[in-house]
């Protein structure tokens, strides 16, 4: 039986890294459809973190993009999960969310 994620957050990170690992090698969905066996449809609701286990097809795809299935940190707190959640769901966000964390750590600075 196929391990399961312990929340939905994980499988969007895990997602998220492998889209980017196919977006650095310069890949296809269908070239890596095509050496993988794997559906495109698939394995963009891979990407999309669309899975609840470490199905076959998942390894498949972390075996050939390069990237640890087991690598998912765990949050250490229920914000640092909601933020994980956000940045893994909403291409290009981190970048976004990072200047968001930057001003609330300077107002709290400044309120000391």
């Amino acid at each position: 039986m196929a391990e399961r994620f312990n929340t939905q957050a994980d499988a969007l990170r895990l997602g998220k890294r492998l889209r980017e690992a196919r977006a650095r090698a310069g890949i296809t969905l269908i070239f890596v459809s095509e050496q993988t066996g794997v559906d495109p449809g698939q394995i963009s609701k891979m990407e999309r973190g669309q899975m609840i286990t470490l199905s076959p097809n998942v390894r498949k795809l972390c075996t050939f993009l390069g990237v640890s299935a087991f690598s998912v940190r765990a949050p250490t707190s229920e914000l640092g999960a909601r933020i994980d959640a956000l940045v893994a769901g909403v291409p290009g966000s981190e970048t976004r969310v990072a200047k968001l964390i930057d001003a609330i750590e300077e107002l709290v600075r400044n309120a000391t």
